[in-house]
């Protein structure tokens, strides 16, 4: 079985339908080494990378277990940075869900820690996620910047306990009962393409989550009816994509200090057909401008 390197973080196996089998995995993350990790920004207090997909950032559990963890590569990296008081041993702004690739904020110090999360507390970071998701997704009542918002609550799913998440009631107004303690979660969604994935109606959206629930972008999709593709948790049997088509595009901070600092990063869009030849673009909705 080949594996072939198409860019940053991307590998695409070829004929392969059970890729999240615990032996292709494997395969995969022989690919992934120190080097791999993309800088997007470096500066004195905050580190982002370009995280790739189906990596875990460390061991919470020690349960999935697969070759590396993201954390155990950044200390390969840089490893002057490495602080074994933290669990993990590296300060955590925000998480990636492990099917997630992109931007990833790593603060390099308890102040940094601390700055940073004084900037997402009030509203001064911003995060924007590219992402294909099956069917041709129309939106409407969109705001002045095209973003048609969601704010429907999530909570747990009594199903998958710890697993998965559901909202309390689907798209028709039907009650959910096995929801419990749902919160509330505000997404907002720009239709950028729609085209073809393998074949199948598909549209690239770009969204930008204004709450910061688990799992909250691939449940609000789910709850629109337009699945991630390569999404094996909300998707029916979605396994014949090579991941889960979910992506940490664009993150901006702006950090007061003494001195205000802006930081914007952004990790090169994966969702084209220069890097997966199986997504095809039709017809440019939106264009993908921030």
């Amino acid at each position: 079985m080949a594996l072939k390197l198409l860019s940053h973080n991307v590998v695409y196996l070829k004929n392969v339908h059970w890729y999240r089998s615990q032996y292709t995995l494997k395969n995969l993350q022989k690919c992934l080494t120190a080097d791999s990790i993309q800088v997007l920004f470096k500066s004195k207090h905050f580190l982002i990378l370009n995280k790739p997909y189906d990596l875990i950032l460390y061991d919470y559990h020690k349960t999935f277990r697969t070759e590396k963890t993201f954390f155990e590569l950044i200390k390969e990296k840089f490893p002057y940075y490495f602080d074994p008081r933290l669990k993990g041993g590296f300060h955590v702004l925000h998480r990636l869900d492990s099917v997630t690739s992109g931007c990833i904020c790593i603060p390099l110090n308890y102040f940094s820690q601390r700055i940073g999360f004084e900037a997402f507390k009030h509203g001064n970071a911003d995060k924007y996620y590219i992402a294909l998701v099956y069917g041709h997704l129309k939106l409407e009542k969109t705001n002045s910047d095209g973003m048609y918002e969601i704010n429907i609550p999530i909570g747990e799913d009594l199903r998958r306990l710890k697993y998965a998440r559901c909202t309390p009631f689907d798209i028709d107004g039907n009650k959910i009962v096995h929801c419990l303690q749902p919160e509330k979660a505000i997404s907002q969604i720009k239709v950028l393409d729609h085209g073809t994935y393998k074949s199948k109606d598909c549209s690239k959206i770009l969204i930008k989550p204004i709450t910061g629930r688990r799992h909250q972008i691939r449940v609000h999709l789910n709850y629109l009816g337009h699945p991630i593709v390569g999404d094996t948790c909300y998707g029916i049997d979605d396994f014949d994509s090579y991941r889960t088509m979910l992506h940490s595009y664009r993150l901006n901070l702006k950090i007061n200090t003494k001195k205000r600092l802006y930081i914007k990063a952004k990790a090169p869009d994966p969702f084209i057909p220069e890097v997966d030849p199986d997504w095809i673009p039709k017809y440019v909705v939106n264009p993908l401008n921030i």
